[in-house]
Order: structure tokens, then C-alpha cells, then sequence
């Protein structure tokens, strides 16, 4: 028996594009794009924020000190969402049709 289907999210229901995201904040920071780079996606960092190891704000928190950025929690947090750019039909298709087959309310 069946109980439960998961899908990942990120390019498997959305298509994200971290570049978008990079972008917003070195232009509230002075260091190079390479660098915020690193420091978001290239360290242990954002393993722990991606599994709940730390707390958004702690993310926000350890970059906004590392990065020396002006953007509020709030921006940042903006701007992190914005790089999902476009759904995955196929996928989002499939997942109604399992859904449909499986579903028992």
C-alpha cells in the first residue's frame, strides 16, 4: 500500500535560479559576486539552513554579517524566493495525477 509520494521541490516542482538571488544581494554588498557565492552556497551554510539545522534568521544573520550587506530579513528573504522563476508542469502534472489515483481523504 501506498501512504505517501514526496517530491523534492527545487528544479523538481520549481525551476530556481540561485544566480537571481546572488545577484540581489552583492548589489547590497561589497563583495564580489564570488564571494557571496561561497559564503551562501559554497560553505556548510546553507546545507544546515536547507535541513533545519539553523533557523532562517540565523542564515540571514551569519551571511548579512559575512557579506556586509544592507538588506532587511525581509529583503533578503525576498530576494532568496525570487529566484523560483518557473514551474515544472510536467512534474506538477504528475503529481495531480498521483495524487487523483492515490489520494484517500
Amino acid at each position: 500500500m501506498i501512504k505517501a509520494i514526496i517530491f523534492d521541490y527545487g528544479n523538481v516542482i520549481h525551476k530556481w535560479d540561485n544566480d537571481i538571488f546572488l545577484n540581489k544581494v552583492v548589489k547590497k554588498s561589497n563583495k564580489t559576486y564570488d564571494y557571496v557565492k561561497e559564503v551562501v552556497f559554497g560553505s556548510r551554510l546553507y546545507r544546515k539552513f536547507d535541513s533545519g539545522v539553523i533557523s532562517p534568521t540565523e542564515f540571514f544573520e551569519i551571511i548579512k554579517e559575512q557579506c556586509n550587506f544592507l538588506m532587511s530579513k525581509e529583503e533578503f528573504f525576498k530576494a532568496y524566493s525570487d529566484r523560483l522563476f518557473e514551474k515544472i508542469k510536467t512534474n506538477i502534472d504528475l503529481a495531480k495525477k498521483l495524487k487523483k489515483n492515490y489520494w484517500k481523504a
